[in-house]
């Protein structure tokens, strides 16, 4: 059973990459990104500065809960790669060496499954649409066999309904670490991030998610959620977001060696979650909000 599916994986990724063209190549390469996880840590921290920080808490934990589910299932299987030697590999993934499964299509999977209650239908089909370009793109670039993209869009989907589940549980909750419950809940969450290492080859991105969960919960017990806001204080506020998030970028790339520590990279990359959740919204609400009017 185990020598059908194998070889079936082999056939169904030969096939796909008989299609190989260079315009092809760059579109997949786009595609692909929109089922890494940094693309959604992105999204979450515009969502954010629009003034929907729960919305946002349960965006990134689609983040969390894909990276640690597929981080432990990756060391758990052990399933290596499509060889370079055999197929078409074109790049390679940062976050693991492990195939199976697809961390991808586990990712858009989810955010799918979660989302598309609450967006129009229209939306909804060229969001179901996009998340088959994705994992066709892991396929043609050679990343993943199709069981490894099969298996990542089922666990995506349980992943996402979960989510809503808890969103549904949740809904009345203030996120304030006061409250037994909600402080219970901010551990839970500390400690699935600390299993999403696993899907990291470094804890850098392990640090966003930190930062952020920090933030949130810091700007909760503060009092300080943004609530409803004008679409000019949405806009003044996502161009201090980005231009903090660009400065750190800018430090990043332009001191290489001194971020070849790695606890130096981590805490970089634990303020850029930080400055995502608190730092950017208290410094808007506290000195631009105000200087603005």
């Amino acid at each position: 059973m185990l020598e059908t599916i194998i070889r079936l994986d082999f056939l169904i990724l030969q096939g796909m990459q008989k299609f190989a063209d260079p315009l092809l190549d760059s579109l997949m390469q786009g595609i692909t990104f929109v089922g890494n996880p940094l693309f959604w840590i992105f999204f979450a921290a515009l969502v954010y500065w629009h003034g929907k920080e729960n919305e946002s808490f349960y965006i990134m934990n689609l983040v969390l809960f894909s990276a640690a589910v597929a981080g432990t299932l990756k060391i758990f299987v052990g399933r290596m790669r499509p060889s370079g030697e055999m197929f078409r590999v074109i790049g390679a993934d940062y976050f693991s060496n492990f195939s199976f499964p697809s961390g991808h299509a586990v990712q858009i999977a989810a955010a799918f499954a979660y989302m598309w209650r609450f967006v129009r239908r229209n939306t909804a089909i060229i969001f179901g649409i996009l998340v088959l370009a994705v994992v066709f793109s892991r396929i043609y670039l050679g990343v993943h066999y199709f069981t490894d993209v099969l298996a990542g869009m089922i666990i995506g989907f349980g992943i996402g309904e979960v989510n809503y589940y808890f969103r549904k549980k949740l809904k009345h909750s203030k996120f304030r670490l006061t409250k037994v419950e909600d402080e219970l809940l901010f551990f839970a969450v500390i400690g699935i991030a600390f299993v999403a290492i696993l899907f990291f080859r470094t804890a850098t991105f392990l640090g966003v998610l930190i930062g952020f969960y920090a933030g949130f919960f810091l700007l909760k017990e503060m009092g300080l959620g943004a609530g409803k806001q004008s679409v000019r204080e949405t806009f003044r506020k996502t161009i201090l977001g980005i231009a903090g998030m660009g400065a750190m970028a800018g430090v990043l790339y332009g001191f290489p060696s001194v971020f070849e520590n790695s606890i130096l990279e981590f805490a970089l990359f634990t303020l850029a979650g930080f400055w995502i959740s608190f730092l950017c919204p208290f410094l808007y609400q506290k000195f631009l909000k105000k200087s603005v009017r």
